[in-house]
């Protein structure tokens, strides 16, 4: 790149500025006195003398002394721009790299105050590298897991991974465990835990001393557990009540859920049913309920009698009598039921504010120091137990890889370990999911990747690359141009010779 200074005059003289050869931005012309224009020439002749005489210093005296001044060509240059200001013309529209002789690929920049230049990439999206190419920061990619780089409108020269849910980090690079969230999106309400399962998978549950309030999709803290035997002394024991799905024990189960509903309402959590016994039809199960807002939360002993005896019942649910406008809470289908007048309900509260370190629960034990104890987990194996200031027992668990110690899957499926569990897997290529050749490959267990020949495009290699269609206009294209530069040529020559034969006939 050449810069050149200019006056009006060399402007008006020179055609190296005409506007079709010059990019000038900015640009402006000071008009000077020949007086200004002298220092130019005093340029050059402090240019020439230093030559000779570079660095000489020169004496000037005064009453107080002798001081000494070095003349160089720069001062005289520093003087002489004080006097006017230089102004600064790109003198063709050509820049090269720095250091190099190669012409920039991209648009090039005057700065007329400084007289340098700069390359630009014309293309706002496309920035320089360190060789001075233009480049597309995306191209190639580098966002991780196969997601989109987007350009950053506001700053040209960056870019932003484009993330799904399922990736973290500036490059996608981190799969994102959702159940590290606040409230993954899957999770129940209020006290949950969350076991994460691979790529876009967690499971969720209540945890330990909480049951879900299916009405409020609410884990719901257990203020009691009781235990609860219901005797229908008119009817007979069947091992239908203990066939799941059987019609017998679906009508039983619904007679007295409905039953408890209508006569705990808002504090009944849930029920748990364990068996029915023989003899008389005999139902166990269990009812996890909240306290009545007068109750004590902390008693530990409740009387069976005042709890769940007969007596609580409305009467309509024991006798089942016709004038009865709610029927679906009657026990008509299973016969009269009693509870038997003795024994006791207990609540255990010991656990109720222990915190237990990942893998264990607490237990309660009698006859210890603390009475409770942190033991493992099902599918954790217990490594040692450590004892804690207070004096309470803690075991220190480790995850048992239950796909190497007893491979569970069956039929081809992949194991893959979890805390405390295992999930079984397909292969997501079973099922063919690529169209034509395309070979299929999994990805992390969950995904597929559909490798198309390159005429296909889409995730299933199922649409046909527009290139074809491109390929051939092209094709046709280039023939077409062919042919009409073929014709003119035919035209010219015949119009020439028709000249020719006309001259010589005159």
């Amino acid at each position: 790149m050449r810069v050149v200074l200019a006056t009006d005059d060399e402007h008006s003289a020179s055609s190296c500025y005409s506007k079709g050869e010059m990019d000038i931005r900015g640009t402006s012309y000071d008009t000077r006195s020949r007086e200004e224009m002298s220092l130019v020439d005093d340029v050059a002749a402090a240019d020439a003398a230093a030559k000779t005489t570079t660095g000489a210093p020169t004496d000037s005296t005064t009453g107080e002394g002798t001081t000494t001044e070095e003349v160089t060509t720069e001062s005289i240059v520093s003087k002489s721009t004080m006097a006017w200001n230089l102004s600064c013309v790109l003198e063709k529209n050509v820049c090269v790299l720095e250091g190099t002789e190669d012409l920039c690929d991209k648009s090039c920049l005057a700065d007329n105050s400084t007289c340098t230049t700069e390359c630009l990439c014309t293309d706002e999206f496309k920035i320089p590298n360190k060789d001075g190419v233009c480049v597309n920061p995306c191209e190639p990619s580098p966002c991780q897991n196969k997601q989109p780089c987007v350009l950053n409108v506001t700053f040209p020269s960056k870019f932003i991974c484009d993330c799904n849910p399922d990736y973290d980090g500036e490059f996608c690079q981190n799969i994102h465990n959702y159940c590290l969230d606040a409230q993954p999106a899957d999770c129940p309400l209020g006290a949950f835990e969350c076991v994460f399962k691979g790529v876009g998978k967690y499971d969720c549950g209540c945890a330990s001393g909480h049951t879900l309030d299916e009405r409020t999709n609410m884990c719901t803290k257990v203020t009691q557990r009781l235990g609860v035997t219901l005797i229908f002394s008119d009817t007979l024991y069947m091992e239908a009540y203990n066939v799941e799905g059987n019609p017998n024990r679906t009508t039983a189960l619904k007679a007295i859920g409905d039953a408890m509903t209508d006569l705990y309402g808002s504090l009944l959590i849930s029920i748990t049913y364990d068996n029915f016994t023989q003899g008389s039809l005999v139902a166990h199960y269990s009812m996890d309920m909240r306290m009545p807002p007068n109750g004590d939360s902390k008693q530990n002993v409740y009387d069976l009698m005042s709890l769940t005896s007969i007596y609580q019942f409305p009467k309509y649910v024991t006798n089942c009598e016709t004038n009865n406008a709610a029927k679906k809470t009657c026990f008509d289908t299973l016969g009269k039921p009693h509870l038997p007048q003795n024994g006791t309900v207990n609540e255990d509260l010991r656990c109720e504010d222990v915190f237990c370190p990942e893998g264990t629960q607490c237990v309660p034990i009698d006859n210890s120091e603390t009475s409770v104890r942190c033991t493992c987990k099902t599918g954790y194996k217990l490594i040692k137990t450590v004892k804690e200031d207070t004096g309470r027992l803690n075991d220190v668990c480790e995850d048992i890889d239950q796909c190497t110690v007893d491979p569970p899957c069956k039929d081809g499926q992949l194991c893959i370990n979890s805390p405390g569990s295992f999930e079984c897997v397909g292969n997501p290529c079973d099922k063919n999911p690529c169209q034509g050749n395309a070979v299929c490959k999994a990805v992390d267990h969950y995904a597929y990747d559909c490798q198309c020949d390159w005429i296909y495009i889409a995730s299933d290699c199922g649409t046909p690359w527009p290139l074809i269609l491109v390929i051939v206009s092209s094709v046709l294209l280039a023939l077409l141009i062919i042919a009409i530069i073929g014709n003119c040529i035919l035209f010219t020559r015949s119009k020439k010779g028709s000249s020719v034969i006309a001259s010589t006939s005159f």
